[in-house]
């Protein structure tokens, strides 16, 4: 998929993808955060909703650091 984008048009594609990936850290590590005070407060409901953010974060992240990461695999010539 990469080898038909111009080189510009390639690095700005894995640019958003590692922002994204940046980001979603961020809200992840605020979701832990989140996860970490409602279990010392044994708020049930809100340990359910942080794990369920948590999921969402996990999968857009994963979805983020797959293209990243293929797109640097090619760029570098690494094999997985």
């Amino acid at each position: 998929m990469l080898a038909s984008l111009d080189p510009g048009a390639e690095v700005s594609l894995l640019a958003m993808h590692l922002s994204e990936v940046e980001d979603e850290t961020g809200t992840i590590a605020d979701l832990f955060a989140a996860l970490r005070s409602a279990g010392h407060h044994s708020d049930r409901a809100a340990i359910e909703e942080a794990l369920g953010e948590l999921v969402i974060s996990f999968e857009h992240a994963q979805s983020h650091l797959a293209a990243a990461l293929a797109g640097l695999q090619e760029r570098l010539d690494l094999q997985p």
